[in-house]
């Protein structure tokens, strides 16, 4: 008797209990074939396979620093995981239009390393190569061997054949009709098209595309907000932005604050400081600085004013500062962005030309004759006593800005003849 037929005499024996959890009405057909149990056994373990690896790649990428870091674990996962034994990332370039290689790749192997390394030199037009057709159809492309093809379709087929790679799969990572990059993935057999495979790394690129224009995005800011800092740090002054509590206490301020201070940023704007940035300033002045501060403020207007700090090493520093709210959609104040210069050497120039004006006004004081000098429109800039002794003024300056026309001295004739 076969083990079919005992089997089904002892599921049909009329006195035997059905078994726990099993349906009562048993039959006695035969146990199915050990292919049709293992074919969806194996299907179920590969489909627990690919969920487990997304979500390794899904984890990998979120940790990734940068987009290249991101890409290389997706290709280090996927060859390490699967049936692939190289991957390499080709990034689109627009001017001129063409892909080239990113210099990320994978290969599972060492000996692979020679066909990595001989792609990064290669590039594709729209159309060209395996990776230029999956660019312009922004469809997978599968080749069951690569080595087999003529250089046409395959540039690289002498170089894969060298190599020991065969099948090859081509897949777009794109948002929309955006391609960011084309992955390519090679076995080191040759493989008709695998559905599954086709539909594991698609699926895998579908999940790239958003994450990598994130990573893509953050680059882009941190390279743009490096930029903005160097220029920041090149400028000779500070930026600052003050906080809206009262006072105006520093939260930020550029790297030009060491060379004007003395102190370095995190001094003057660090929660707990010993010294703030209003420490420094002149008590003289700090008064006239806040109110100038609090009234542009208040009128939502910029604001320009000059003071005096003393420096960590006791110098005197005339700084120019100038400011704007930053204030919310609701009309909230966030803070004041602003910046500031050192003036010291032209408050110095200032200072010496008014000495010099003054010795000079005290020369012309004391010439007894009438002296005055007017600009191309008869205006008065200047004169000496005795000129505004005798046009009824009370010093020199005060004929600065008038015409003879305002002097009660004159008739009309004789304002016209001067």
């Amino acid at each position: 008797m076969s083990n079919a037929e005992s089997a089904a005499e002892q599921i049909t024996e009329p006195n035997a209990e059905p078994a726990a959890g099993t349906h009562a009405e048993l039959t006695a057909e035969a146990p199915a074939p050990l292919g049709q149990i293992a074919a969806p056994l194996e299907v179920e373990i590969d489909a627990l396979h690919n969920h487990e690896l997304l979500h390794s790649i899904s984890l990998a990428i979120s940790q990734a620093a940068t987009f290249e870091a991101a890409l290389a674990q997706v290709l280090h996962l996927v060859c390490s995981r699967t049936d692939w034994a190289f991957g390499e990332v080709w990034l689109p370039c627009p001017q001129p239009l063409h892909l080239y290689h990113s210099r990320i790749w994978y290969a599972i192997r060492p000996e692979l390393r020679v066909f990595g390394q001989l792609s990064e030199s290669c590039t594709f037009q729209m159309g060209e190569g395996l990776p230029g057709r999956v660019w312009q159809n922004r469809q997978p492309e599968w080749m069951p061997d690569v080595s087999a093809q003529h250089p046409t379709r395959f540039q690289r087929s002498e170089a894969a054949l060298q190599s020991g790679l065969r099948a090859g799969l081509g897949v777009p990572i794109q948002i929309g009709e955006d391609v960011l990059a084309v992955v390519v993935f090679f076995m080191d057999r040759v493989c008709l098209q695998k559905s599954s495979q086709v539909a594991l790394v698609s699926a895998i690129a579908a999940q790239l595309g958003g994450i990598l224009r994130l990573k893509q995005a953050e680059a882009a800011l941190v390279e743009s907000q490096g930029r903005l800092q160097r220029l920041i740090d090149a400028l000779p002054g500070i930026v600052f932005r003050c906080s809206p509590e009262p006072g105006w206490p520093m939260v930020y301020l550029s790297n030009g604050c060491w060379a004007m201070t003395g102190y370095t940023s995190e001094a003057l704007s660090t929660a707990g400081r010993h010294v703030t940035y209003n420490d420094i300033t002149y008590p003289e002045d700090l008064p006239q600085v806040l109110s100038t501060i609090d009234r542009a403020i208040a009128q939502r207007q910029p604001y320009v004013v000059e003071y005096r700090i003393t420096s960590r090493s006791g110098q005197e520093k005339w700084l120019w500062e100038k400011g704007t709210g930053v204030f919310n959609g609701q009309g909230e104040l966030l803070g004041i962005e602003g910046f500031i210069t050192d003036i010291t050497e032209r408050k110095a120039t200032e200072r010496t030309l008014k000495a010099r004006e003054a010795f000079l006004q005290l020369i012309l004081n004391s010439i007894p004759q009438q002296i005055f000098w007017k600009d191309r429109n008869s205006v008065y800039l200047g004169c000496n006593q005795a000129f505004a002794e005798v046009m009824g003024l009370p010093s020199p300056e005060a004929v600065v800005g008038k015409n003879d026309h305002n002097f009660m001295t004159l008739d009309a004739d004789e304002a016209d003849y001067f």
